[in-house]
């Protein structure tokens, strides 16, 4: 291509051209990306795939070193004293360390861990919270060429630790003297129950079953130079039960792709000559926050910033960010981004702050939220953005751009440039515009994880054996005239409940067992206003009509909580006489989400039930 991928696009027109470019041209865009970054050995062949083991290399036989490329050229371009990385403390007072300082603090944090033991290959569990030591312990780990494993510091001990076991880390690192939530009980438990074989270490305070990393032996060892393949991380699902599933990041293709997505979203219309600011308020222990809230800004020379704390007003906090950073982009949820309105909305038209960019991530971002949004965050509505990104993607595929012809409210966006979205019905043919069906990528993409840790058979099963030659979402969305997606259903039995993973099947496993129950079905839905709703169908033994359906309700809710934990617990409980079935004896679970959402109208009388004298007792225990 030579240098002939040009971006931002001026409106749809130009948009739909050179994303088919990018498609047309694949190997040829892709090396064009690679060149963003420094490499010891440039790859001899830009892709290597095969979809039905399935079997993906990108960048085949390329060498390089990714904290070279995220810190240290940009010392050598004299970028040394730019602010990389900084930080609203508990204090709400700003610090911050420049390029030069935060490759000082990862030489030290690596010399530390090579003195811990911690060898090329091994992996590095970081529970942490959106603090600086998160950022350092993620280079620091990729300096010396082993695996960073970050999970979220709201997992529970239990899951950490098996998450732990599951991939055998060689340590698991903490931050001791962070109070926030209970935050610090947890990393008490942790310390009694971490698997043989992974060691301990705890930043700040020490907590029992843990060693001080800051006191550690210093062992000086080069940046590790690695392969293109190279684990760079595993990100493990946020699904609060199952087996872990840890999703094989590589090193060159996630870099290359989270370099190039950061300049064509959040520098979409900034000057090359003018450092960003990104504001992350998701989890760096997500894809979002690893490509979109770390690497993607550090790798182009721009800052990130943290804010971890809630000693202060969400409110007050938006707005001392704001005032600090004119040109704030900010990376949040759907979730978050409805903390935040409400709570300006309470203070009055005049509370208001104002960002550069506002991109969402990790749910369904509502038309309503939206225009919300627009009124007391940003200058104008197309500047929120939706980022439709799973772990397994690695990066957003699907966003909104901050240009009025490249943005639709509520939508998933337009496709990225270098992925092949589709829309298919079951029988594998393309949907026709507006109408619904599966959500699959045709081919790969360099951020597209590799497999899932040690389980090759899941990986395959999960995401390439519903279609040939296609990466399955579980996503149901339909396309519009103009290109841009809108998100309609998950297809497998899960539901998200604040951006966790839930699986449907073993909350009704749980419910099934007890005694008051004789059939259980659980299904996602929302509310009127938009909201996401669990709601647990369920067929009542005799017994319960003596006990009372509500003491069976508490109790049902009470066994859930303290088997999955509560956000498992579902939001409302229907009592009914008989679930409806299909001719083939299947669960009706469409049928379900609709009467739990309110979308199945009185009149409509669907002809395919095997007992369609169900859905009148159904209709009547949900308007209870």
């Amino acid at each position: 291509m030579n240098g002939s991928f040009h971006w931002p696009p001026r409106d749809l027109v130009d948009y739909h051209r050179r994303h088919r470019l990018s498609l047309d041209r694949r190997d040829e865009f892709w090396r064009e990306q690679a060149a963003r970054l420094e490499w010891e050995e440039e790859g001899k062949r830009v892709c290597q795939e095969d979809l039905r083991e399935p079997r993906l290399a990108w960048f085949v036989g390329g060498r390089l070193r990714p904290c070279r490329n995220a810190l240290e050229r940009h010392l050598a371009g004299g970028a040394g004293e730019r602010p990389a990385l900084v930080y609203l403390d508990h204090r709400f007072e700003l610090a911050s360390l420049s390029y030069a300082e935060l490759q000082e603090q990862v030489a030290d944090t690596a010399a530390a861990l090579a003195g811990s033991g911690l060898e090329p290959g091994a992996r590095v569990v970081a529970y942490l919270p959106n603090v600086p030591q998160a950022v350092i312990l993620a280079l620091a780990t990729a300096w010396l060429g082993a695996t960073h494993v970050p999970v979220p510091a709201r997992f529970a001990p239990e899951k950490v630790a098996d998450i732990a076991g599951n991939c055998q880390a060689a340590q698991v690192v903490v931050l001791g003297d962070f109070a926030l939530g209970d935050y610090r009980e947890r990393v008490a438990r942790l310390g009694e129950i971490l698997p043989a074989g992974a060691r301990g270490l705890a930043l700040g305070e020490v907590p029992a079953g843990f060693a001080s990393l800051q006191q550690a032996p210093r062992q000086q060892r080069p940046q590790h130079e690695v392969d293109a393949e190279h684990p760079l991380a595993l990100l493990y699902a946020s699904s609060a039960t199952g087996i872990p599933r840890g999703s094989i990041m590589a090193s060159a293709g996630l870099l290359v792709q989270a370099a190039a997505y950061h300049q064509f979203i959040f520098r979409f219309d900034l000057p090359a000559e003018r450092q960003a600011a990104i504001y992350s308020a998701v989890d760096l222990a997500s894809a979002a926050g690893l490509s979109h809230g770390l690497w993607g800004p550090l790798l182009n020379g721009d800052t990130v910033v943290l804010a971890a704390t809630r000693t202060r007003p969400a409110a007050e906090r938006l707005r001392r960010l704001a005032r600090e950073f004119p040109q704030l982009a900010v990376l949040t949820s759907p979730d978050r981004l409805e903390e935040w309105v409400s709570g300006l909305e309470q203070q009055g038209p005049e509370a208001g702050c104002r960002f550069r960019l506002l991109a969402s991530c990790q749910d369904v971002l509502l038309p309503r939220l939206c225009r919300r949004a627009a009124g007391v965050l940003l200058e104008s509505p197309e500047r929120l953005l939706n980022l439709w990104v799973q772990n397994e993607t690695g990066t957003a595929c699907l966003a909104t751009f901050p240009r009025q012809q490249l943005n639709r409210p509520g939508s998933l966006g337009l496709a990225l440039p270098g992925v092949q979205p589709r829309v298919l019905n079951d029988d594998g043919r393309e949907c026709p515009p507006n109408q619904g069906g599966r959500l699959l990528f045709a081919g790969s993409w360099p951020a597209l994880a590799r497999g899932i840790w040690g389980q090759p058979e899941r990986f395959r099963d999960l995401y390439f054996n519903d279609t040939p030659g296609h990466f399955a979402t579980r996503d149901a969305v339909r396309r519009d005239r103009q290109g841009f997606f809108w998100f309609m259903a998950r297809r497998d039995e899960v539901v998200k409940v604040r951006g966790i993973s839930l699986r449907t099947d073993e909350i009704e496993s749980i419910l099934q067992v007890q005694s008051e129950v004789q059939e259980a079905a659980v299904v996602g839905a929302q509310d009127p206003s938009g909201a996401e709703l669990m709601v647990a169908f369920l067929v009542a033994a005799r017994q319960v009509r003596q006990v009372g359906r509500e003491i069976v309700a508490e109790k049902l809710a009470s066994e859930v909580s303290r088997r999955l934990g509560p956000l498992a617990v579902p939001d409302r409980f229907v009592f009914c006489d008989e679930l409806p079935r299909s001719g083939s004896g299947k669960l009706a679970r469409r049928l379900l989400r609709r009467l739990a959402s309110g979308q199945l109208p009185p009149e409509e009388q669907p002809g395919n039930l095997a007992n369609p004298q169900a859905l009148a007792g159904l209709r009547q225990a949900v308007e209870k």
